[in-house]
C-alpha cells in the first residue's frame, strides 16, 4: 500500500499515527512541504496528449503518484533553498507554495482514500458555511453576528442583554517583548470592550450568543465511526473557553454515547463538507439542547484518549486509513505508542 501523510515536523498526532502505521508493517511517505525546495525535488509532466506523471524524491526517496491513501495532516509553508537571496525569499516561497497546491490534486485518482479531500479542507475553513451546513442537518446554532461594524455589535450585545462571545476565524497570537505569547480565545464581550471602536473597526470577527452549557461534547468522525466525549467544563467553575482555562477538556472527560439524531447529524454534517474526518464541538445546555459550534477538519484526537483510554481514537484511526475492521484483539493503544516514545528518547 503507498500511504503519504502530508504534515509538520514535530507533530506528535503524526507521528504516533506513524508507529500504528508500522506495526500493521505499513511504511508511509511522510512529506514536510517545510522541504520544499530546500530538500526535496518536485516533477509535474503532462505532454500534448494530456497524460500526465508526478515525479517526487522525498528524504532522498524517489517515489511516483498515485497514492492509496492520502492524509492531509497539516500543511507546513514552504521554505526557500539555502543561500537564496533575501530579496528572492517571497518568491520562491510563494512560487513553492503555488506549484504544490497545483499538484497536490495530481497525487491521487479514483480510488484514492483522502482524509480530507483538497477541495474539501479549503471549503471547511469558511465558518459561516458550516453554520449553514450544521442547520441544514438539523442542528440548532447560536445566533451570529460577523462584522466589523461597531453599531452593529452594539445592538446585538443589547439584543442578548450584554451576554455574548468574540471569536476568531482561525488560530492567532501576539509575540509579547518579555517572550511569551498571548493568544486568541473565545472570550465573553463586556462594555468595557465596546468601547473600543478601532478595534472593532480595524478587524471583523465573529460575535454569538453566549449559549448556557451544563456539559460540552466533542465528537470525532472518522469515515463512518462516530466517537463522542462529554466534556464537563463548567463542574470546576464557569468557563467559556476551557481550552485555556485550566485544562478543564482533559479532566473533566470521559466517553460518551450520542443518541441516534445527533449521531446522523455529526455524519451529515461531514458528508454535507465532503469529510470523510472531523472534529465536532458541540454544548448540551442546561435544558437538554445540543447546540452546534463548529467542526475542525484537522482536529487533535489523540487527547481525548489521554483523558479516557477507553476511547480508541488511535487504533480507528489508523485502521480507518488501512481500511481493516477493527478486532477486539491487537487493539493500538495510545499508551503502548507512549512507552515506545519514551522508550526511544534520548
Amino acid at each position: 500500500m503507498k500511504l503519504l501523510i502530508i504534515g509538520i515536523k514535530g507533530d506528535y498526532h503524526l507521528d504516533a499515527v506513524k508507529w500504528g502505521l508500522a506495526q500493521h508493517d505499513v511504511d508511509p511517505t511522510v512529506w514536510y512541504w517545510s522541504d520544499f525546495p530546500n530538500q526535496d525535488m518536485l516533477s509535474f509532466s503532462m505532454p500534448p496528449d494530456g497524460t500526465h506523471s508526478v515525479q517526487m524524491s522525498i528524504q532522498g526517496r524517489l517515489i511516483t503518484a498515485p497514492y492509496d491513501v492520502i492524509w492531509a495532516r497539516r500543511k507546513g509553508q514552504p521554505v526557500a533553498i539555502e543561500g537564496a537571496h533575501p530579496d528572492d525569499l517571497k518568491i520562491i516561497q510563494n512560487e513553492s507554495r503555488e506549484f504544490i497546491n497545483n499538484l497536490a490534486p495530481f497525487l491521487s485518482n479514483k480510488t484514492t482514500r483522502m482524509v480530507n479531500d483538497f477541495t474539501a479542507d479549503r471549503l471547511c475553513f469558511n465558518k459561516l458555511h458550516q453554520l449553514r451546513v450544521a442547520h441544514s442537518a438539523g442542528f440548532s446554532i447560536p445566533d451570529t453576528l460577523v462584522t466589523n461594524d461597531i453599531e452593529q455589535v452594539r445592538q446585538f450585545f443589547k439584543k442578548h442583554n450584554g451576554k455574548i462571545i468574540h471569536k476568531a476565524f482561525g488560530p492567532g497570537a501576539w509575540d509579547n517583548e518579555d517572550g511569551s505569547r498571548t493568544v486568541q480565545k473565545t472570550s465573553l464581550l463586556s462594555e468595557e470592550h465596546l468601547k473600543q471602536e478601532y478595534s472593532i473597526r480595524a478587524c471583523p470577527s465573529i460575535y454569538q450568543s453566549c449559549v448556557p452549557k451544563n456539559h460540552e461534547l466533542r465528537v470525532t468522525v472518522i469515515g463512518d465511526t462516530v466517537m463522542a466525549a462529554a466534556i464537563f467544563s463548567q463542574e470546576d467553575g464557569e468557563t467559556i473557553d476551557w481550552r485555556f482555562e485550566g485544562g478543564k477538556g482533559h479532566t473533566n472527560l470521559k466517553a460518551v454515547q450520542l443518541d441516534t439524531d445527533t449521531r446522523q447529524r455529526c455524519l451529515a454534517v461531514c458528508r454535507a463538507l465532503g469529510l470523510n474526518y472531523g472534529c465536532i464541538d458541540l454544548i448540551v445546555t442546561p435544558a437538554g439542547m445540543t447546540i452546534f459550534l463548529e467542526v475542525n477538519n484537522i482536529g487533535q484526537f489523540l487527547w481525548k484518549e489521554f483523558s479516557d483510554p477507553s476511547l480508541h481514537l488511535l487504533d480507528t484511526f489508523c485502521r480507518f486509513l488501512l481500511n481493516k475492521p477493527g478486532t477486539k484483539e491487537n487493539i493500538l493503544k495510545l499508551s503502548d505508542y507512549q512507552k515506545y516514545r519514551e522508550s526511544n528518547t534520548p
